[in-house]
C-alpha cells in the first residue's frame, strides 16, 4: 500500500487495485496443510537435525519476536479474514453519503471472494 499514487484515493478503493494480489492467497491456503504436516514430519525426524537447529536459533532471534516457523507460515492465512473485518468495521462506521461507501463496499465483496 506504499506506492499510493493519489493520497485523496479511497481505503476502499485501495483494497480494490490490489486485490489481483491476494490470488496468491488462495494458493498459500490450499497448500498450506501440505506444508504443516511436512514440517511436522522433519520436526520429528533425526535426519533433519540440522533445519531443527537452524530452525530453533531462528525462534530465538529478537526478530522472530518469538514465534516458531509453524507460526510464521499460519501468519498469512490470518490476514484476509483481518481485511475483511477491518474494510468492514470501517463500512459499518461510514455514513451511507459519504463518498467512500461505494469503494469500501466494493473492497468487502472483493476481500471476500478472495476468502472463500
Amino acid at each position: 500500500i506504499s506506492k499510493v499514487e493519489d493520497p485523496a484515493e479511497s481505503f476502499g478503493e485501495i483494497f480494490s487495485r490490489f486485490a489481483h494480489f491476494f490470488k496468491m492467497y488462495t494458493e498459500y491456503v490450499n497448500e498450506h496443510e501440505r506444508a504443516s504436516n511436512a514440517l511436522t514430519y522433519v520436526n520429528g525426524s533425526s535426519k533433519y537435525e540440522n533445519f531443527q537447529k537452524f530452525c530453533k536459533t531462528c525462534h530465538a532471534h529478537p526478530m522472530s519476536k518469538g514465534l516458531n516457523l509453524s507460526s510464521l507460515l499460519i501468519t498469512p492465512i490470518q490476514r484476509i479474514p483481518r481485511y475483511k473485518l477491518l474494510l468492514s468495521e470501517l463500512n459499518k462506521n461510514t455514513d451511507d453519503e459519504h463518498k467512500d461507501k461505494a469503494s469500501l463496499e466494493k473492497a468487502i465483496k472483493v476481500v471476500s471472494e478472495t476468502a472463500k
